[in-house]
């Protein structure tokens, strides 16, 4: 569904920075990748899709792209690898590209039924939050902050936003609190983007 978020820039304590104005800018589309994955499964025949197959090979000739998943392989005119930051295509067909490096950056990730809710960025000290509506009376939030190094995990991966964020406005705690506690999603934040600092003149 249609959202302003990012156009809605909020300090901790719920003052705006700037309120978007319905079509300036344009708003974005909020949806569920669930629901996104089951529109286009629905829209292909049954058996396309293969769950948990690993690419093993990828190799090309003048007419077609062969791929080799375990003991089969199968022949198309064009393959577009869709496999994530940690492609395994890209390894497979340039070997020398970069390895995704750690930005110094993790997320918390969340959705909770929450009918009504409007879409907005807030910015505070050491991290920001986002919140997207999506369709089924449901938002999706994301807590974004500094951490020194990947990989840490906590025992409650929806209290720990709390720490961070529990005393800012309106209704960011209760969203964090109405999600289900197991559906939390905690990522560390890479890239596979050469950074290079700016030229001093």
């Amino acid at each position: 569904m249609p959202t302003y978020a990012t156009g809605n820039l909020r300090t901790p304590d719920g003052r705006y920075l700037q309120r978007a104005r319905p079509g300036d800018p344009t708003p974005l589309l909020g949806f569920h990748r669930a629901d996104l994955h089951r529109v286009l499964l629905e829209a292909i025949p049954s058996g396309w899709v293969r769950p948990g197959a690993e690419v093993t090979a990828i190799r090309q000739d003048d007419e077609t792209v062969t791929v080799r998943c375990g003991d089969d392989e199968l022949s198309a005119d064009l393959v577009i690898a869709a496999d994530g930051i940690r492609s395994t295509a890209r390894r497979l067909e340039w070997p020398d590209a970069p390895s995704p490096r750690f930005l110094g950056r993790t997320a918390w990730l969340g959705v909770s039924e929450t009918p009504g809710m409007p879409g907005s960025m807030t910015l505070g000290p050491g991290g920001y939050f986002l919140i997207h509506p999506v369709a089924g009376d449901r938002a999706y939030w994301a807590y974004v902050t500094s951490a020194g190094r990947p990989g840490l995990r906590y025992d409650s991966e929806r209290a720990e936003p709390l720490k961070h964020v529990g005393d800012w406005h309106d209704p960011i705690p209760a969203l964090i609190e109405a999600t289900t506690p197991e559906t939390v999603i905690r990522i560390d934040i890479n890239s596979t983007r050469r950074w290079r600092p700016p030229r001093l003149t």
